[in-house]
């Protein structure tokens, strides 16, 4: 079986896993949730097996790059399904970004530095992904700054659910939102280092599963938790909310990169595996 076929087994996998991670995480928050506390009610077992299942998603996602480490994925690998991943997270981050205007402008909780550089690196977000609508920028290389806006908008994005006081620091909440917005840190940059010419398929593929899974374990369930309109805290936020439909669209672009990249790949030769792993040698040894 060919490298590129085995990748795209663990990509159903990550689906799989990550439909599973969803509908545990769905229903420990609305049958184990203590809504008062913030916390799932000790001795649960349904917000334990969904640890076990995150866990043995990162060993299957670690595992997959061993094989997408050995394809073949253009540089500049595009298509219908990134233009619309691109286009959808462009709208949902702009509708993101405009709310979080009056939020800033009204925010009475401290500083607002961090809300305001999360809404300017909102606003920034937007044209990186509009820029991947475009025929004549989706691949270009500069368009790769622009990805560290979107790092940089993560980034605030998880220092202001840091510094929310209102929800205690090892919140689940907190913590699997923490998870998504790293994961999403790791995936832009790998995804900037194929704008850039440089990029390892391997690392890509596999931070585009991690992306994929906690974006939506953490999106979904939040988002049917919010409409219910039976939550407090973090669940019961509008703001929140909002920020969590930006992770969806996120997971979805994610989604719709990949299956470009997979469309146009190809297994390494032999010869071009041992000439990649002579390069990194030598890469490794002037570091």
């Amino acid at each position: 079986m060919k490298n590129r076929s085995k990748v795209i087994i663990f990509a159903l996998a990550a689906a799989v896993l990550t439909v599973v991670g969803v509908l545990l995480r769905t229903v420990g928050i609305f049958r184990y949730y203590d809504r008062d506390v913030g916390y799932f009610r000790t001795g649960s077992l349904v917000p334990q097996i969904f640890t076990a299942v995150c866990v043995i998603a990162f060993a299957v996602f670690a595992l997959s790059g061993l094989f997408a480490s050995k394809v073949k994925i253009r540089s500049a690998f595009t298509g219908v399904a990134s233009k619309a991943g691109s286009a959808f997270a462009a709208v949902v981050l702009l509708m993101h970004a405009l709310y979080l205007v009056p939020y800033c402008l009204s925010y009475v909780e401290g500083s607002v530095l961090i809300p305001g550089l999360y809404l300017v690196f909102a606003f920034l977000s937007v044209i990186y992904f509009a820029l991947g609508c475009i025929k004549k920028y989706e691949a270009a290389e500069n368009r790769s700054i622009l990805g560290f806006c979107v790092i940089f908008y993560a980034t605030a994005g998880l220092a202001k659910s840091y510094f929310d006081f209102t929800t205690t620091m090892n919140s689940p909440d907190k913590v699997i939102l923490y998870m998504a917005y790293m994961s999403m840190m790791l995936y832009v940059l790998f995804e900037t280092r194929f704008l850039m010419g440089i990029g390892k398929s391997g690392r890509f593929t596999v931070f585009t599963f991690v992306v994929f899974f906690f974006c939506t374990v953490s999106s979904v369930p939040a988002i049917a938790a919010y409409l219910s309109k039976g939550f407090s805290g973090f669940l019961g936020e509008p703001e929140y909310a909002v920020s969590q439909v930006g992770l969806l669209a996120i997971a979805v672009y994610a989604a719709c990169r990949f299956i470009d990249a997979m469309r146009g790949a190809q297994d390494y030769t032999a010869e071009e595996i041992y000439a990649l792993r002579e390069a990194e040698k030598e890469e490794n040894e002037k570091k």
